[in-house]
């Protein structure tokens, strides 16, 4: 018993002794005195009387029956998951989970919980995910990934009803909208632009390993340098910065003697050129079966190139002290040119 309830109880009992002895009349001769006080622990056999002692304070029940009936009547005390034996206790919260949110209606003294099933939230709503997009506005700190489908770059108007392949966004000052327009062709004026050709390997540009061929054999038995074949490298009008050239052919003669191959360099094309200039020494070979030759290296810097694009090329083939001198240009020929159009 706690030390208030003791002393409480302990006061109630003396307080109704003393008022009971005032109502008993006894015959004696001497007076009833109380002469020594309850002093703890002491002992009352009769549950009536503790129930009419302490009625006021205690609704009539002993402290045991008070404890027993707040055990039992004062509502729920943990809440657990269902069928776990382990017993939350202290003050329980709720958590929400996947597609699940809580509210507080504190009007109602309730919590209302709702799922949000396979909806998305956008702009502290949700909705489904097949939704209608409409127009609205964000400001940086809400962008959280890639899916917003912006109108506006910059608060400028972007215009794709031109949108298409290899197009390009352009600004267009006049409307202050953004717009859709072809890529300028081999880069434009931006900067330098590197282009890696491969004129005789199927198509004008490949990879760096094509598939290893020839042209078709060309004979020449006159004396006269003959083409063996040319190509037109027609890029936009513009300033050469560098071309490296990797130029690789076969070469035999027929009959005793020899015969010999060189390369050319023109502006313009093959059906209009400008003067040609050579790029390579006569390569000469007094072999009677085809063999491989090469020559690689930086060739703007020869005397009289041509410094500006479009331009051609071609590899000639003539008899020397041969019958007939014989040449074809092997596909991994290549040329890597670096140019800016102007």
């Amino acid at each position: 018993m706690k030390k208030e309830v003791y002393e409480e109880t302990l006061r109630l009992i003396d307080s109704r002794i003393s008022y009971l002895l005032r109502d008993i009349q006894i015959a004696t001769s001497k007076p009833i005195v109380i002469r020594t006080p309850l002093q703890p622990p002491f002992m009352v056999d009769s549950s009536a009387i503790i129930r009419n002692l302490n009625a006021e304070r205690l609704g009539g029940l002993t402290i045991d029956e008070v404890l027993a009936k707040i055990a039992t009547a004062a509502g729920v005390s943990s809440l657990g998951e269902y069928e776990d034996p382990t017993t939350l206790t202290g003050n329980v919260k709720l958590k929400e989970g996947s597609n699940i949110i809580i509210t507080r209606d504190d009007a109602l003294n309730a919590l209302i919980i709702a799922s949000t099933g396979g909806l998305i939230v956008h702009d502290n709503t949700y909705h489904d995910p097949d939704y209608t997009p409409f127009g609205h506005h964000h400001v940086e700190a809400d962008i959280d990934d890639l899916l917003h489908n912006a109108i506006k770059i910059k608060d400028k108007t972007v215009d794709d009803s031109a949108i298409g392949d290899n197009r390009i966004l352009v600004y267009k000052s006049a409307s202050q909208t953004l717009v859709y327009e072809d890529k300028p062709t081999g880069g434009g004026a931006a900067g330098w632009e590197n282009v890696v050709c491969y004129p005789w390997a199927g198509t004008p540009v490949l990879s760096d390993d094509p598939f290893l061929s020839y042209t078709t054999e060309v004979t020449e038995s006159a004396g006269v340098y003959t083409e063996v074949g040319w190509f037109d490298f027609d890029m936009p009008s513009g300033a050469i910065k560098s071309i490296f050239a990797h130029l690789v052919w076969a070469q035999k003669v027929t009959g005793a003697g020899t015969g010999q191959v060189k390369w050319q360099i023109a502006s313009g094309s093959h059906a209009s050129p400008g003067t040609w200039v050579d790029i390579t020494d006569e390569v000469s070979t007094d072999l009677i079966s085809y063999g491989d030759k090469s020559r690689s290296g930086i060739i703007h810097k020869i005397t009289g190139i041509t410094t500006t694009t479009p331009f051609t090329i071609r590899c000639l083939v003539k008899k020397g002290t041969a019958t007939s001198a014989e040449a074809k240009i092997k596909s991994n020929t290549y040329l890597r040119v670096t140019y800016k159009v102007t």
